[in-house]
């Protein structure tokens, strides 16, 4: 984990630090640092699930314009835990995906850190939301995902950013 990681992490924390109300939530965010050190901070809102596919869509656009050397995008989002050994894994996942995540019987709130550099590699860590007793969200510890396994409109994407560069 670069020190670049963990300032990111920090920043996350800060956010939620800010929270007040217990509906809070992360809004994503892009961070992309320029050749010059100069950092650029987007919010991201998205409105609709079109809205997702035109950013995934204009995302490495957007990389050839700013040539960016670090990226990090931070969202909130739901998961579900499959334990890569077990046996149903492939089949639980499609079901879970199938029938939408927001609705599993046992979903949880994440924030997704995303971080990639120009020089390749890209590395994902989250961070369990805890949403108790009318109180502000808390951030649990951030792990790395450990996955072989990546699907959906933001699979890679920071990723693919730097390669629409080259």
């Amino acid at each position: 984990m670069t020190d670049k990681t963990k300032e990111i992490f920090r920043c996350v924390r800060e956010i939620g630090k800010s929270f007040s109300q217990p509906d809070d939530d992360w809004i994503p965010i892009l961070i992309l640092d320029r050749p010059n050190g100069k950092r650029e901070v987007f919010s991201v809102a998205f409105g609709s699930q079109a809205d997702k596919e035109k950013f995934a869509f204009l995302l490495p656009m957007m990389f050839r314009d700013i040539r960016p050397t670090f990226a990090a995008m931070v969202i909130s989002a739901w998961s579900v835990r499959i334990e890569k050994d077990n046996p149903n894994a492939e089949r639980e996942a499609r079901a879970a995906m199938d029938t939408g995540i927001s609705k599993h019987k046992d979903r949880y709130e994440v924030v997704i850190v995303t971080v990639a550099t120009k020089d390749g590699g890209q590395e994902e860590y989250h961070a369990e939301i805890g949403r108790r007793d009318g109180r502000p969200p808390t951030l649990g510890a951030f792990t790395k995902i450990e996955s072989d396994r990546q699907e959906g409109r933001f699979a890679n994407l920071l990723s693919r950013g730097f390669e629409a560069m080259k």
